[in-house]
């Protein structure tokens, strides 16, 4: 199906870090392999990370159309940023997607022959791929795209070094094929040498050292390398100012780390009792430190909704068990759009059915006729119970006039909220109009509300426990302590606008408070020494 097969080399080729286990490339019908012809690497070194592309080039002897599959694995401190393959000479891409949107569109265009790769990850380590058809007459070329850490190894830096398997239908000595092609660069950082079939970097002098680079969202991510003391192996760093810091042993005398700043400053590490503080170097805006912090993310987190990791993975463009790399030739692309489009209606009419659901559901009784009272914006709706009404239509504050539809023994309807309306309180009036000519009329006001809440914390004991007390506004619709590596603790309102809940284990920690709009505050803490 995918262009598996090199995209399998691809990534034992650029994987960083330890080797990863590459599946032999195969036919999927009757799994008979491919023979790799050659494997070209660009290896790009900046500073503690590195940047890698692998194309992988294999003989394609079949005459038919043929389905080639691949099942491959990177090491836990390295990110997939990407795959491609060629389709005779026209490079494709691939795009990252929702992975059942990406199923339904692969397996629409695969029913007409056409020529369209899929990728999906299995585990936060292992991917699937497959091409199909594969062009005949033309070699199987893929390319993959990675980024992950230097390797420690004794005195030196090592690049990772791509390694395909020795075994049937890969590397032939006699005749070259299979011979690697490696070009190495470096950026803020000693040029690469070239010992024997390796490369390395010289290991610096000072115990850490980290890159910075800003993403889209203005946050900068940072990603480093630590070397730890003999006496000092096992023991797990912390970290002031970086956010979020995420950890990966690399060996036993190296740790590999990643995290964000709201501005690029100095971070501290603290680890057996020593301090050591750094200034990560800044690298051009991109996307490597954000992949390698969102990798681990992804793989180590607790995730309450599979929407939140959709999101997530879409956000850095790093693949999860909910999304999938597509690629389709230009050829294709118009059916892709169509396909799409069609994609996008199911969607929607799926999300309109469980929204009704979702309100079919919801107690209207005790007078409670609309089920909001404040919004950040969007279309807010009216729910409204006045029985024997024959039309009902509600006056909004801009002057327009909606006309609810009568079902279940509601009047409903959906409005929208400008995004530059200003914030304040806005009047909506309901008018009923009866069978015997007379008018009913209801009314109500709501509030926009764009303002996030703001609040202090401190920490209080209580009976031998330790409590977290956040002030704020009253009525938040939550507020909860959220520790780095996804845990949430949340907090009651004891008293109006006093929130309070047993303290996090952790020594820093981020609470959210959320009012009745959804506006998101954040707060930003520690445990006191």
């Amino acid at each position: 199906m995918m262009r598996t097969s090199a995209l399998a080399m691809m990534a034992a080729a650029a994987c960083l870090g330890y080797s990863q286990h590459v599946e032999d490339v195969y036919k999927r019908d009757d799994l008979g392999p491919f023979k790799l012809k050659g494997v070209h690497v660009e290896s790009t070194v900046i500073g503690p990370i590195v940047r890698t592309s692998t194309l992988l080039t294999y003989d394609n002897p079949y005459k038919t159309q043929t389905e080639a599959c691949l099942n491959f694995s990177l090491p836990e401190a390295a990110a997939l940023s990407g795959f491609a393959y060629y389709y005779g000479d026209e490079y494709v891409r691939g795009q990252l997607m929702d992975k059942a949107k990406a199923w339904f569109i692969y397996t629409a265009i695969t029913s007409r022959d056409r020529d369209p790769g899929i990728m999906d990850q299995e585990s936060p380590t292992s991917y699937h791929c497959q091409i199909y058809p594969l062009k005949v007459g033309f070699d199987l070329r893929i390319r993959l795209y990675t980024v992950g850490f230097l390797q420690p190894s004794k005195d030196v830096l090592r690049l990772p070094k791509p390694e395909v398997p020795v075994s049937a239908g890969y590397f032939d000595r006699q005749s070259g094929l299979g011979a690697l092609d490696w070009n190495v660069r470096s950026t803020m950082s000693e040029e690469a040498r070239k010992e024997g079939d390796d490369y390395t970097v010289p290991l610096p002098e000072e115990p850490v050292r980290a890159v910075a680079q800003r993403f889209k969202d203005g946050r900068v991510y940072v990603s480093g390398l630590m070397h730890v003391a003999k006496e000092d192996s096992g023991r797990s760093p912390t970290f002031a100012v970086l956010r979020q810091a995420k950890v990966v042993d690399l060996d036993d005398h190296t740790i590999a780390f990643m995290g964000w700043l709201r501005r690029n400053k100095k971070i501290a590490v603290r680890y057996h009792g020593q301090r050591v503080t750094v200034l990560p170097e800044k690298i051009g805006a991109g996307t490597d430190t954000a992949r390698l912090w969102a990798q681990q993310v992804l793989a180590n987190s607790t995730w309450r909704h599979g929407r939140d990791v959709l999101r997530f993975s879409l956000k850095y463009g790093v693949p999860s068990k909910l999304t999938a790399l597509l690629a389709v030739p230009s050829s294709e692309m118009k059916l892709f759009r169509e396909k799409e489009k069609h994609w996008q209606r199911e969607s929607a009419e799926q999300r309109r059915r469980e929204l009704e659901r979702a309100r079919e559901k919801r107690d209207w009784s005790q007078n409670r006729n609309q089920n909001w009272q404040s919004s950040g914006g969007g279309d807010p709706e009216i729910r409204i119970q006045i029985p024997g009404a024959r039309k009902v239509q509600a006056l909004l504050p801009d002057g327009r006039v909606l006309d609810l539809t009568f079902e279940n023994g509601e009047w409903a309807g959906n409005f929208e909220i400008p995004a530059a309306v200003p914030e304040g309180a806005y009047p909506v009036q309901v008018v009923a109009h009866m069978p015997d000519g007379s008018i009913v009329t209801r009314s109500w006001t709501y509030r926009v509300d764009r303002t996030a809440p703001t609040g202090t914390y401190k920490f209080v004991t209580d009976g031998g426990k330790l409590l977290l007390e956040v002030r704020s506004e009253k009525g938040l619709s939550e507020v909860a302590a959220f520790c780095q590596d996804g845990t949430k603790w949340l907090l009651n309102e004891v008293a109006p606008g006093l929130y309070r809940g047993e303290a996090p284990r952790e020594r820093s920690f981020t609470i959210v408070l959320k009012d009745q709009a959804s506006n998101k505050g954040e707060i930003v803490c520690s445990l006191p020494r």
